[in-house]
């Protein structure tokens, strides 16, 4: 019998979100062929040894258990398979980080419609889509649109500041109103972002970064109706995370100057959130107007979206303390 290893979990590019103490519990599994008795995993970071471990087979020579790492990133995972300390089988899982995970999501703001595409600056910002973990160079997977984003560039902005891998799972939808994402009603918008948060279990992310509000004054959503309905899905989001997901909720209603007259009610819903200690009061992007923030009157460009991941970062830090 041949002897082999295959790992199962974690993935290339995977970022776990670190705890409290800077570090994180990470699952690892897979299998082996052959006569290997037990798996050592060595954990380096920049040519060193960080951390190693040793895992006995089960009977059909899988493997699964927990390994504890501290924030950081790229960590090189090595996996040996071993019988009486030779070295059968190795396999290698070359970029594995933790550090600060956010799911990111709304409407078309939130999403790929801004313009032009931004890129990262850093091969540890990271988006998670449908087959993995990617570089988090615009189109982000999952959200709609084949534009830009300001999520790019929030990691750019934030890497400097805490040098530690990023991960974003954006999955807004364009034209969304705050009813579409409604958990009680099913076939709604609100699996997205239930499998978002299936997906990034036990770590969870850092925060949801709520970017919605638009379609809801268009539709004239009273002030009452926007709370109760975000209220409802951030509850519900809490449940299916057991855990108190944080959320931050934008201040954002503008979607041209016709609808002005609707815009406060919106705010005030958003405000209502924030004031019953179900948000962090996020960033404001209803004064970058003009052809000089939105190519098209409703969308952002270059500098609307660089003034908006700006905005998120202060916001970020003002709500959290993210470096070791």
């Amino acid at each position: 019998m041949s002897n082999f290893v295959v790992v199962d979990t974690p993935t290339e590019r995977a970022v776990f979100q670190q705890d409290v103490e800077y570090r994180a519990d990470i699952k690892v599994s897979g299998r082996c062929g052959g006569e290997a008795t037990h798996i050592e995993i060595l954990a380096s970071m920049d040519g060193k040894l960080q951390s190693s471990f040793t895992i006995n087979l089960s009977n059909d020579q899988s493997f699964s258990t927990m390994i504890e790492l501290a924030a950081g990133g790229w960590y090189h995972l090595q996996f040996h398979a071993v019988c009486n300390e030779e070295i059968l089988a190795t396999a290698d899982v070359e970029r594995v980080g933790v550090g600060e995970v956010f799911i990111t999501a709304g409407q078309s703001n939130s999403a790929n419609h801004g313009h032009p595409r931004q890129n990262t600056e850093d091969d540890r910002i990271v988006a998670l889509g449908e087959n993995g973990w990617q570089t988090a160079d615009d189109p982000q997977p999952i959200a709609t649109g084949e534009g830009g984003t300001p999520w790019p560039l929030l990691g750019n902005l934030m890497i400097k500041d805490i040098n530690l891998p990023i991960g974003f799972v954006s999955i807004g939808v364009g034209g969304t109103a705050v009813c579409q994402w409604d958990p009680d009603i099913e076939g709604s918008l609100y699996f997205r972002l239930q499998q978002a948060i299936y997906r990034l279990t036990p770590n969870g992310a850092r925060a949801v970064l709520w970017h919605q509000g638009e379609s809801d004054t268009v539709n004239g959503t009273s002030a009452d109706s926007y709370a109760a309905g975000m209220k409802k899905i951030i509850c519900q989001s809490r449940k299916d995370a057991n855990s108190n997901l944080l959320w931050i909720i934008a201040q954002v209603s503008f979607i041209g100057e016709d609808h002005a007259d609707k815009q406060a009610d919106i705010l005030a819903g958003q405000k209502k959130l924030v004031e019953q200690k179900l948000a962090f009061e996020g960033p404001t992007t209803d004064d970058l107007v003009g052809k000089k923030h939105r190519y098209d009157s409703v969308h952002f460009g270059q500098l609307g979206l660089e003034i908006h991941a700006q905005r998120w970062l202060d916001i970020i830090k003002h709500c959290f303390h993210l470096g070791r």
